[in-house]
């Protein structure tokens, strides 16, 4: 009987514990303030999608294995046509970048053990900044657009917006296949080696990209 009523005011601890936590955090969401208002969406419900695609289309059972999701969202913008072509675009751009970002990150640790570094990077920097993104958006062009949501929000300087205004953002979930992705990484891969100078250079960068791409596929889950 003893042992009972321990268990039953253990129990009832862990309860209070459990609705204090609940409370806490319902407490700290309400005081989250947005500085607009949305007066009108595609849908009641902002979608989950939006923070993390790929998350989100593992729960509702999307064909992760062969396709990754990922996702953008506007700024706002004058209109729901601009703000939505915007997201469109720039959806298929972020993933680009992305890559790029990982390359860049991975040559810069690499250049600092290539000899005679400065005509190295004169031709490898060129590519990385000028082309990198769009060979890597020429090689996805598999890409497509699974899902888009808008809203109409008027921000309000009292909420603390920089002034009163109405403007339209939209997000966009796009799916790239997999393969594709290693595709572009493999061919951003050999254009960068052919643009290093000497044997041993070549070698340097040809395992700082493979770094490159190992990490951004490990991170990706492929």
């Amino acid at each position: 009987m003893k042992g009972l009523l321990i268990f039953l005011l253990l129990s009832c601890s862990s309860a209070q514990k459990k609705e204090m936590a609940t409370v806490k955090d319902q407490d700290l969401s309400e005081n989250i303030e947005k500085d607009y208002v949305v007066k009108d969406a595609s849908s009641n419900l902002r979608p989950g999608w939006i923070v993390d695609a790929q998350l989100w289309a593992k729960k509702m059972k999307y064909d992760i294995d062969k396709n990754h999701y990922f996702s953008f969202e506007t700024q706002p913008k004058v209109s729901r046509e601009i703000a939505c072509d915007l997201a469109k675009a720039n959806a298929r751009v972020d993933v680009a970048s992305q890559i790029s970002t990982y390359v860049q990150k991975s040559l810069a640790q690499a250049q600092a053990g290539i000899a005679n570094a400065e005509a190295s990077d004169s031709a490898i920097n060129s590519y990385v900044d000028r082309s990198m993104v769009e060979k890597i958006e020429n090689v996805i062009v598999g890409a497509s657009v699974e899902k888009l949501h808008w809203e109409k929000r008027n921000y309000k300087q009292s909420r603390g917006a920089r002034r009163d205004y109405t403007g339209f953002t939209c997000a966009a979930m796009v799916k790239v296949a997999k393969s594709d992705l290693k595709a572009s990484i493999a061919q951003i891969r050999s254009d960068m080696i052919n643009r290093s100078l000497k044997v041993d250079q070549k070698e340097v960068v040809k395992k700082a990209l493979e770094r490159a791409s190992n990490n951004y596929l490990n991170l990706r889950g492929m």
